[in-house]
């Protein structure tokens, strides 16, 4: 068995051998080290149904807004036994020279994401080993707290290493079953009735939900965006026509899914004119919604719940699961779902480093970074 640390950006190498095992520290210049990863990661997420934060495309559209001005900040971390990856990190170096730390690849993003691992001894290994070489703290931003590899970070770690757990904001999710219309109480499909006797004294009422072609994405793209900004975060100006390294994000993370063929984009049309929008992905039996958005012109009629209906219609004929709102639990989302699961920030140590001048360096970053530049809105 071997580890290997595949990191993006300037070449270099450097091999150490630890216990019985052979242990390789790796260094690679840019996009062909990811490359040389791509199939096999492929399989693994393949195999484990995995969400769309831990897939392959997530991370590429990640080097090329987030990380492209240092790529060599992101490091590849896998555990591969006869030439097959079966656990893999993708992690960002951060922090400043000194006090340097490893946080997981879109904490940016702010959703929910979890490690990849076909076997939990593995897992463990892959993070005591990736500690042992680095020396540098792991900070897991929103750990969901419904997978199995979470008691596995906190308590199957060596003693060797300490663990913080933070409360972060829960994540909605709603159970599709055959009967889509369950969703709602009474009350709420009344409502949505009466909605729709509004929508339509506006015109003719209809609906899109497309899994375009990469070609077809950037025109798309343009609309979804031109959509969310006609609402509450044009108004603030943290639409992603107003941010420009997510706005690169989207537009490269939803091409990279459209040629994977999970790129879903849905639309609510009034007489031809598209009032609301979201942009999804369909992977490992769920659809999980990424940005959603509506026209504030037409608030009387609640577009955005109209097309939040159709889209679980959809996921309900598609016979997924379940539908992921993603984000953070508020009070709209409550209205859908009937089930939320909780998150965690997880920061793993090693208790020999001086972990809190590590901490007080992160949280000085972040300090400076809120007053350099605005945040990117993470909320729906």
């Amino acid at each position: 068995m071997s580890i290997y640390i595949a990191r993006i950006g300037k070449s270099n190498s450097l091999h150490i051998s630890q216990l019985s095992e052979d242990v390789v520290l790796e260094l690679v210049s840019g996009r062909p080290a990811l490359d040389q990863l791509t199939s096999g990661w492929r399989s693994l997420q393949n195999h484990l149904a995995a969400p769309p934060m831990s897939r392959i495309e997530w991370t590429l559209a990640y080097l090329e807004s987030f990380a492209q001005a240092s790529p060599e900040r992101v490091l590849l971390v896998t555990i591969k036994v006869h030439g097959e990856i079966n656990a893999l990190i993708p992690l960002v170096q951060k922090g400043v020279p000194g006090f340097r730390f490893l946080e997981l690849l879109g904490a940016e993003i702010y959703e929910p994401t979890a490690l990849l691992h076909r076997n939990p001894e593995h897992l463990v290994q892959l993070l005591d080993e990736v500690l042992t070489v680095t020396g540098q703290p792991l900070v897991f931003e929103r750990y969901p707290d419904n997978v199995a590899s979470l008691e596995l970070i906190t308590s199957g770690l060596k003693k060797a290493w300490r663990v913080r757990r933070r409360p972060r904001p829960a994540s909605p999710s709603v159970s599709i079953g055959d009967d889509p219309e369950k969703v709602l109480n009474s009350g709420r499909r009344s409502d949505l009735r009466r909605m729709m006797r509004r929508a339509e004294k506006h015109g003719v009422v209809t609906h899109r939900i497309l899994s375009p072609d990469p070609g077809e994405v950037p025109s798309l793209l343009e609309m979804v965006m031109r959509i969310e900004a006609a609402g509450w975060k044009g108004a603030r100006q943290t639409s992603l026509l107003d941010e420009a390294v997510p706005r690169k994000f989207f537009e490269r993370f939803a091409t990279l899914a459209a040629e994977a063929g999970t790129l879903r984009i849905a639309f609510l049309d009034i007489d031809g004119e598209s009032v609301a929008t979201q942009l999804a992905v369909e992977t490992g039996g769920s659809l999980w919604l990424f940005k959603i958005g509506y026209n504030e012109a037409y608030s009387d009629c609640s577009p955005g719940n109209l097309l939040m209906m159709e889209v679980i219609r959809y996921a309900s004929q598609r016979k997924l699961k379940t539908c992921e709102f993603l984000g953070r639990a508020e009070a709209w989302t409550r209205m859908w779902t009937n089930s939320e699961y909780g998150t965690e920030c997880i920061t793993l140590f090693p208790s020999r480093s001086s972990y809190y001048a590590q901490m007080l360096a992160r949280a000085a970053q972040k300090l400076a970074s809120k007053f350099s530049h605005k945040s990117y809105d993470k909320s729906k």
